[in-house]
């Protein structure tokens, strides 16, 4: 009696357990969803402006252009050291003249032409030694004595005297201001005669570089 009861339990069971499982529907497992992967994408660099590409100079070139600069500097070296050798004389030699005392000299009425008195004594005449050296082509040179006369310093004052010595006058003499003379002080616009030539003698002047006649 208690087995039949237990079987009726257990067939009320099953039959229980198998409306439930004929009333639900198997439901299919739900899809996985595929989430892309984020792409990796490198970070943007700013933009840069095109760049030229200048080609490496050859060996020989750079050699070439060496060789090319010592040869200018080869070149414009004397040329530079020959024009400051010329500036520095001409300051000197402009220096010196403005330092330099005025000459007194004596202009040749004729030509105008000047001999500067740089001596304290000096010889006028022909003669090649003479410190004023009358040329043969100046007007009146043939009247000269080869050594005519002396003109020297005495003192502060200039003298003229004729002849090479005291003992020795010149063949044609001397006048001054018109007068004949063996010796005489001189001033400033005196006219001097030695010959037929006529001198006027200066205070002052502007000598040439050598100090002698121009």
């Amino acid at each position: 009696m208690f087995r039949k009861k237990i079987a009726a339990g257990v067939g009320a069971g099953v039959i229980f357990l198998a409306l439930c499982l004929s009333g639900v529907q198997a439901q299919p497992p739900p899809e996985a969803t595929l989430t892309p992967a984020p792409s990796e994408t490198p970070p943007l660099l700013p933009t840069l402006p095109p760049q030229s590409i200048r080609p490496t100079e050859p060996a020989h070139a750079q050699e070439q252009t060496i060789a090319s600069l010592v040869m200018i500097g080869a070149i414009s070296a004397p040329i530079l050291l020959a024009t400051l050798l010329v500036a520095v004389t001409w300051l000197w030699f402009n220096r010196q003249a403005a330092r330099r005392e005025l000459l007194p000299c004596l202009e040749l009425d004729a030509t105008g032409k000047k001999f500067y008195l740089a001596r304290d004594l000096q010889m006028l005449g022909r003669a090649a030694d003479c410190h004023l050296k009358i040329a043969q082509n100046l007007p009146g040179a043939d009247t000269l004595s080869l050594r005519h006369a002396r003109v020297y310093k005495r003192g502060a004052r200039w003298v003229v005297a004729d002849g090479e010595r005291d003992e020795l006058p010149s063949l044609n003499g001397i006048t001054v201001n018109g007068k004949r003379t063996l010796e005489n002080y001189l001033n400033a616009g005196d006219v001097i005669t030695f010959g037929e030539m006529k001198f006027r003698f200066h205070l002052s002047g502007s000598p040439p570089p050598n100090g002698g006649a121009r």
